[in-house]
C-alpha cells in the first residue's frame, strides 16, 4: 500500500508539476548559461548555489524546511517577506540583496516554467540601502568653539587660517577656490561685502560675506599687508603662505586642505559630519540663466529661521528657489535675517552713487587701504 502511495504522489505531482523544492533549486542551477562553461562567470552560479542551498544558516532552502515546507506549491508571499525579514536580522542589507536576487531569480525561472502558479514576485523587492543620513546644521556652539581656536605659529598664519575656518564652516568654499580668490575679487554692498568665487572649471558665483566672516577678513588683511610690506611681495592674491614656492607666496590647495582636515577632525569629535554635497549655506554653485532665478531677487527669504545655525545659509532646495549669482539682496537678507534689516537701512544715510566703491562698506574712506589694498 505505501508503494501505490509513493506512486500515487509521483504521477500526482508529474500531472500537476508540482516540484520538490530542492529538485527545482538544481534545475534552476543547472539551467543557468554556463553552468559547465569556465568561459562563463563561474561567480554568480556560486553565488546563487550558496544563496539557495549550500549556506547551512541562511539560505532559502534551510529557512524553507525550517518551516516544513518542501514543494513549490507550498510557498506564499508571506513566507517571502519573513525569509527577507530574517536575513535582515542577522545580515548587513548588501548581503541580503545577494540571497533576495537569487531567489527572484529562481521564482521567475519557476514561473516560466509554471511550476508556480501565482506571482509571487509581485511587489516583491529588494531591501533598500539606507544612506546615512549626515547632520546638515551645524549648532552655534560647536562654530563658536572651531571659530575660537588659534590654529598657527605668528599673527599671520593665525588670521589667515581663522579666515579659511569662516570661509569654510560658514560659506561652504571648497579648498579649491581659495588660491584663486585676488583683492579684485572683493565688493562692496551696504554693510557688508561679497566676494568673486570661481570653482571648478572656473565657474563663477558671488558669495556674501557675514558679519563674523568680514571681521576676520578685516584683520587677515591688516597681518597681510604687514607680511606683503616684509616680503616685498606684489602679488593680489588674497590668500599668502609662509614659505614661496617656485617663487609664488600664493597658498596652494594641499595648504588650504591641512587646514580643512583640521576643521573636519573637530567637527566629527563633536559629532558633526561636513558634506559640501548636501549643503551649501551661499546656494547655487552654478550659473543662473533662466528667468526663473531671476525672479529670484524680487523674492523674500522664507523662513531665515531655518538657516545654518539659525542665522546664516540656506539648504540647498531653498537656495536653488531664492538665491542665485546675482541676487545681492536676497544674500544680504539670507546673512541679516530679514526685511526689517533692509527697512533700518534704508533710512539711514549712505554714500551717494558716485562714490568710490571701496568706501561704500564702511563711512571710513581708508577701510579698504587699512587691509593693504591699492584700490
Amino acid at each position: 500500500m505505501n508503494i501505490d502511495k509513493d506512486i500515487e504522489k509521483l504521477l500526482e505531482s508529474i500531472t500537476t508539476n508540482d516540484k520538490s523544492i530542492n529538485d527545482a533549486i538544481h534545475y534552476f542551477i543547472e539551467s543557468l548559461p554556463g553552468y559547465k562553461n569556465s568561459l562563463h562567470s563561474s561567480l554568480t552560479i556560486k553565488k546563487y548555489k550558496r544563496c539557495l542551498i549550500d549556506d547551512p544558516k541562511y539560505s532559502f532552502k534551510v529557512y524553507l524546511n525550517s518551516s516544513s515546507v518542501e514543494r513549490l506549491s507550498q510557498i506564499s508571499k508571506q513566507q517571502l517577506e519573513e525569509y527577507k525579514d530574517f536575513l535582515l536580522n542577522f545580515l548587513e542589507v548588501h548581503t541580503v540583496r545577494s540571497y533576495i536576487t537569487a531567489v527572484k531569480q529562481f521564482l521567475s525561472c519557476c514561473q516560466r516554467l509554471e511550476w508556480i502558479g501565482k506571482d509571487l514576485l509581485k511587489n516583491y523587492h529588494l531591501p533598500k540601502i539606507v544612506k546615512p543620513h549626515e547632520i546638515k546644521t551645524i549648532p552655534a556652539e560647536v562654530q563658536n568653539e572651531i571659530l575660537g581656536n588659534e590654529w598657527g605659529t605668528n599673527p599671520f598664519m593665525v588670521t589667515r587660517n581663522h579666515l579659511i575656518n569662516c570661509f569654510f564652516i560658514r560659506h561652504g568654499l571648497r579648498p579649491l577656490e581659495f588660491p584663486r580668490i585676488k583683492e579684485s575679487h572683493i565688493h562692496p554692498y551696504k554693510d557688508l561685502c561679497y566676494l568673486d568665487i570661481y570653482g571648478k572649471r572656473l565657474q563663477h558665483r558671488q558669495v556674501m560675506l557675514d558679519e563674523v566672516s568680514l571681521k576676520a577678513l578685516r584683520e587677515y588683511m591688516v597681518q597681510r599687508a604687514a607680511f606683503k610690506y616684509g616680503k616685498k611681495i606684489k602679488n593680489d592674491h588674497l590668500f599668502l603662505c609662509m614659505i614661496p614656492r617656485n617663487g609664488s607666496y600664493v597658498i596652494s590647495k594641499s595648504g588650504v586642505q591641512a587646514v580643512v582636515r583640521r576643521i573636519k577632525q573637530e567637527l566629527q569629535l563633536r559629532g558633526c559630519l561636513w558634506n559640501l554635497d548636501t549643503l551649501n549655506p551661499q546656494g547655487c554653485r552654478r550659473s543662473a540663466v533662466s528667468r526663473e532665478y531671476e525672479k529670484a531677487e524680487y523674492l523674500p527669504v522664507q523662513h531665515p529661521e531655518f538657516t545654518l545655525s539659525g542665522q546664516f545659509g540656506h539648504s540647498f532646495a531653498i537656495a536653488q528657489q531664492h538665491y542665485w549669482k546675482k541676487s545681492m539682496k536676497n544674500a544680504y537678507l539670507m546673512i541679516k535675517g530679514g526685511e526689517q534689516v533692509e527697512k533700518n537701512l534704508s533710512s539711514e544715510i549712505l554714500p551717494p552713487e558716485g562714490s568710490n566703491k571701496s568706501t561704500d562698506i564702511y563711512p571710513d574712506a581708508s577701510f579698504f587701504k587699512d587691509f593693504g589694498m591699492d584700490i
